[in-house]
């Protein structure tokens, strides 16, 4: 099996995507750790992984207490997933109305968040020089897309910051940082303007499995090729 003997950490601020990715590999011989932000104990009950139920994933005391906890229970970390989205509270509001305290939110929930949960983990990996790293966006923070705010656009193209900077800095370890950038998926509570302007060629959504497939791809020991780069998964969107 493709992750047999393999543990993996994957955070997940809800919906479709975490979950598919985790059961995914796991039926590939996976040990998985699911940390949810939004979804609690009773959604999983049939999740056969380690479930742990995040309050702040930016809060480095939680992220560095959790990822002992996950550590301790599954010996050892391989590969780390982040899928952590947000979006505006009132998507009515024009760019120079957005409060700083909104905006702040955002940029934490988005981008800290998903370096604290590199803070805490990506240390494991470093120190025995292997593993896989793979950081989800939304399409905004590799184009402008129309109604995008400029606190979702900016954080998630921080997101692509951390992946070039993470295939560059870590390539020494034998750490691989790449990610998925995706447009419309089932079962995300994705802002508006996503499915209002990326249309893809296959008049649907993605669903949860269609990225937990490109996730698996990264994270395979044969996509050791692959470093800094981000899968575009929108549908065909970009070749219209």
């Amino acid at each position: 099996m493709r992750f047999e003997n393999k543990c993996v950490v994957i955070a997940s601020s809800g919906g479709s995507i975490g979950r598919a990715a985790a059961e995914m590999m796991e039926k590939e011989g996976a040990k998985a750790a699911l940390l949810e932000k939004d979804q609690g104990q009773e959604t999983f009950n049939d999740f056969s992984g380690l479930f742990c139920k995040v309050k702040d994933f930016a809060s480095e005391e939680e992220m560095g207490e959790l990822s002992k906890a996950v550590v301790e229970k599954l010996g050892t970390v391989d590969v780390i997933v982040t899928a952590l989205f947000d979006k505006l509270s009132d998507p009515a509001l024009s760019w120079d109305k957005i409060p700083d305290g909104e905006a702040r939110r955002l940029v934490r929930n988005i981008l800290t968040g998903t370096e604290t949960v590199l803070k805490s983990f990506l240390p494991v990996l470093a120190e025995k020089e292997s593993g896989r790293v793979v950081l989800l966006m939304t399409v905004a923070g590799r184009k402008n897309v129309p109604g995008t705010p400029w606190p979702e656009a900016m954080a998630y193209a921080g997101i692509g910051g951390l992946i070039r900077n993470g295939g560059t800095v870590f390539g020494k370890n034998s750490i691989t940082f790449n990610g998925v950038a995706v447009g419309p998926v089932e079962g995300m509570d994705l802002p508006a303007y996503l499915e209002e302007s990326v249309q893809g060629v296959w008049g649907r959504k993605a669903t949860g499995a269609d990225v937990a497939n490109a996730i698996m791809y990264l994270s395979d020991e044969e996509a050791a090729w692959n470093t800094g780069e981000i899968v575009d998964l929108n549908g065909g969107y970009f070749a219209i």
